[in-house]
């Protein structure tokens, strides 16, 4: 029985001051609240049903957060444009011939080539005029399309399709179906880019003072596609200043093995020599 009594009823005496006197300390209870042993449901322990829930929420925001990331990827290169901010980084929209979307940042030479840093890719356009360079959000930003090899203009695109189709709704077709010709029989329609580039003088003349257009209007990409000058992707253009490039290129002699490894062989002899200078010293 006393053993047991000293099991249950422990004290830790502690010496206050220089007196003698003592005072039992606080005694601890190390044991775990029992509240989360609880089965409220099913018989199911508390704690269970807490870590299911966390577990749950968890996933539901990883979800969330997947979604979001992939709805936002094609604009997520604006970011990477954000934090470069120099002179050579270009953000770029691209529009490719396949209805996709995607924000890039690419190197802007000073000739006006923009391309993929390291020659990622061939795909190479020009920026002919500083009116096709648009901002966005503060950054610099221009418009490409991997089907042809220079930068694109919507606003001037925006004009010259509205003259376009405009020039195509007034050949209205006669009562057997066929179009108005022009004094060389050719119909006076614009369906391609040889026929933009023939009936081009003839715009000008219909259009001295160009065209009025809305300032705000719904725009597809795609729809000046069909005037684009055919064989002009960017890929083919990257690819023939590659070859180019490569052809101004000097044909540099082969250096022999002296030429070759005589800085190597100066440093190892210069490492030799010192650590026998050394190794003297320290001797002698």
């Amino acid at each position: 029985m006393p053993d047991l009594i000293a099991q249950e009823i422990i004290v830790n005496m502690t010496q206050i001051g220089p007196t003698s006197e003592y005072i039992p300390a606080v005694p601890v209870d190390y044991h775990l609240s029992p509240i989360f042993d609880l089965t409220p449901g099913f018989g199911v322990p508390l704690w269970i049903l807490i870590a299911a829930a966390l577990i749950i929420i968890l996933a539901f925001r990883n979800a969330q957060w997947f979604r979001r990331n992939m709805v936002m990827k094609p604009v997520s290169g604006y970011l990477d444009a954000f934090k470069a901010g120099t002179q050579e980084d270009q953000q770029v929209w691209l529009f490719g011939k396949n209805r996709s979307f995607s924000m890039e940042t690419l190197r802007y030479h000073d000739d006006g080539v923009v391309s993929y840093p390291y020659m990622k890719k061939l795909s190479t356009w020009f920026l002919g005029s500083s009116m096709a360079v648009g901002h966005a959000g503060g950054i610099k930003q221009i418009s490409v399309s991997d089907n042809y090899d220079r930068v694109r203009d919507f606003v001037s695109e925006v004009a010259l399709m509205t003259v376009v189709d405009k020039f195509n709704k007034e050949n209205i077709p006669d009562a057997n179906g066929n179009l108005q010709k022009d004094s060389r029989g050719r119909a006076l329609v614009i369906q391609n880019y040889d026929d933009y580039e023939y009936f081009r003088p003839l715009l000008e003349q219909m259009h001295p003072y160009g065209i009025d257009t809305p300032v705000y209007l719904p725009f597809d990409p795609t729809k000046a596609e069909k005037i684009f000058p055919p064989n002009r992707s960017a890929g083919f253009q990257g690819g023939y200043m590659l070859r180019k490039a490569r052809k101004l290129m000097m044909d540099l002699p082969d250096k022999n093995w002296i030429e070759k490894y005589m800085i190597l062989g100066v440093a190892i002899a210069y490492v030799v020599i010192s650590l026998i200078l050394t190794y003297m010293y320290l001797k002698g």
